[in-house]
């Protein structure tokens, strides 16, 4: 039945919705979720004790402060912390009964940001009101509430590194380093445990029980069109939620040409930690539209397909061709000892390779954004002096080899490099470098339209986050290879980028004729690859006389 013409896909389709539900909605995004919020993050409440009140106080706080902070801005009375209420009162008695503000808040995950007009002296009075309240739980005594106070609260591995650190009298560089670099690498591993481990399980149990095999029989006809194995597709549907566990689910694929180029295409597919970008191009330079994030989707499936059927072609991936020819095992259900412990020698496996290229790349990258030369000194930089950064400076100087994408500047070159570290991060780079609760208007003023979805293309197909690249240098077991994937990925990244900005120059009347040649000829070479060079296969067997 499952392997039935008609039955087999529909039935298939169930199954791998129900490891995907389960793997990346139901049991692993929480797990990952709570391991990179709180293990990770600030902390916790033990058992939830004390979680409730705390939700509870946060919510009365509301958007207190950034009301306060709207009203003492514009009438130029300073909130003093330490005597709160006297500047209050101060503040209140300043403000005229008709007075209106209008104050802004932003999402933390794309900085979009939302105004809030019309905003009067009743809203000031309440949000004075609710600073002092000591009511309902306000235990650290003014302003926003502090968590640890309720409950049993228990610190996030940051923060109790940080305190250790200030208790030693660490110097800034020393604890930006362990905090930044090796903490962040370090979770940034250890965040994708729980979904990869609850993924790991399910595979083994459908491998365990021989259904694993059957699923590469019914999409193997389809697959084989496009140069890839029936295998190919559960990596590349996992990758949907997190490309390290679809990396690393191509194990599954015996024939190691297949694997390899698995392995390469799997993170073409947008992930969830491309979504906040996909988010913020989309609010920024296309007001919302839907099409922005559906197209992103399609085109990483169409990446697939042309990567599959070219890489098909070229020297590295030819071969006599295999039949499909494999054993159908019997039915059986599997011991729970043998499901547990394949689940844990690929998640240890992981673990113990991978995370030592992603602790050093993070370690290099956040020396590079964290240092640089100021008021004459070679030092390290605040926050806002990202741009006085090595990183900055190594931006300016490789910004040009983007301008044929649109996006010739040292901000976007930089965003795209912290990407590395996490797709989110090129979020919070833009913040920074274009004007914190201004990055939509300043975006919409520096893009546009065919340079932001290049922007946007680019980075959804070029080499993905430190952490997939560990899995892809742990999968390939080769130095070589994960420098050929990491260099194919970045190519047809550049190369699908550089024919949407100069096509797209001819429909908005901004034409550069060396452009347009060069993405002609990309095309040119892609349309080649495509429909006219032939598989270097053999089609047919022969034998010597």
């Amino acid at each position: 039945m499952v392997t039935n013409r008609f039955l087999g896909l529909p039935i298939f389709a169930a199954v791998m919705f129900l490891v995907y539900w389960i793997a990346m909605v139901a049991v692993g995004t929480p797990a990952t979720d709570w391991v990179n919020d709180n293990l990770f993050g600030d902390g916790y409440h033990l058992f939830g004790n004390g979680a409730a009140q705390y939700e509870k106080a946060a919510e009365r706080y509301g958007d207190t402060d950034v009301i306060l902070s709207a009203f003492a801005e514009q009438y130029g009375i300073e909130i003093d912390e330490e005597n709160p209420e006297a500047s209050l009162n101060a503040l209140l008695a300043a403000v005229p009964e008709d007075a209106e503000v209008t104050y802004i808040t932003q999402d933390e995950e794309t900085l979009e940001t939302e105004e809030h007009p019309g905003t009067g002296k009743a809203d000031l009075q309440a949000a004075a009101a609710e600073y002092l309240s000591t009511e309902d739980g306000y235990k650290s005594g003014v302003g926003a509430p502090d968590p640890a106070a309720y409950g049993t609260w228990v610190p996030g591995i940051p923060a109790l590194v940080e305190s250790g650190l200030d208790a030693i009298n660490a110097a800034d560089w020393l604890k930006g380093l362990i905090l930044d670099g090796i903490i962040a690498g370090v979770g940034a591993v250890l965040g994708f445990v729980p979904q990869m481990l609850v993924l790991f399980f399910l595979l083994a149990f459908l491998e365990a029980c021989g259904y694993m095999a059957r699923i590469a029989f019914v999409l193997d006809r389809i697959f084989r069109k496009f140069g890839l194995s029936g295998k190919s597709f559960i990596p590349m549907l996992i990758g949907v939620g997190c490309g390290v566990p679809g990396i690393m689910a191509s194990r599954t694929i015996e024939n190691e040409r297949d694997r390899r180029m698995t392995i390469m295409t799997t993170t073409f597919i947008p992930c969830s930690a491309k979504v906040p970008f996909i988010a913020m191009i989309a609010g920024a330079i296309f007001q919302k539209s839907a099409w922005v994030a559906t197209s992103a989707y399609f085109i990483g499936m169409a990446a697939i397909i042309v990567s599959g059927i070219m890489l098909k072609k070229t020297k590295r991936f030819a071969g006599e061709p295999a039949p499909f020819v494999m054993e159908l095992p019997a039915y059986h259900w599997p011991t729970l000892g043998n499901v547990l412990r394949s689940m844990w020698e690929r998640g240890w496996s992981f673990i113990k390779k991978a995370g030592t290229i992603i602790l050093l790349s993070t370690i290099l990258v956040w020396f590079l954004s964290r240092f640089g030369v100021a008021d004459g000194a070679f030092r390290m930089l605040e926050e806002d002096e990202l741009e006085l950064s090595i990183l900055a400076k190594v931006g300016g100087w490789i910004a040009w080899i983007f301008a044929p994408l649109g996006f010739g500047t040292w901000q976007a070159t930089v965003a795209s490099i912290t990407g590395l570290i996490a797709k989110e991060n090129i979020v919070g780079t833009m913040g920074i470098l274009y004007g914190g609760t201004k990055t939509y208007a300043n975006l919409a003023a520096s893009f546009t339209g065919i340079a932001a979805y290049a922007f946007l293309v680019f980075n959804l197909l070029c080499a993905p986050c430190f952490a997939a690249i560990g899995a892809i240098r742990r999968e390939m077991n080769n130095a070589g290879w994960t420098w050929f994937a990491i260099a194919w990925q970045c190519g047809f990244a550049y190369a699908v980028s550089l024919m949407i900005y100069q096509f797209g120059g001819l429909f908005t009347g901004n034409v550069n004729i060396i452009g347009l040649i060069a993405a002609a000829a990309v095309l040119c070479v892609m349309i080649y690859m495509l429909f006219f060079k032939k598989y270097q296969e053999a089609t047919k067997l022969t034998r010597k006389v």
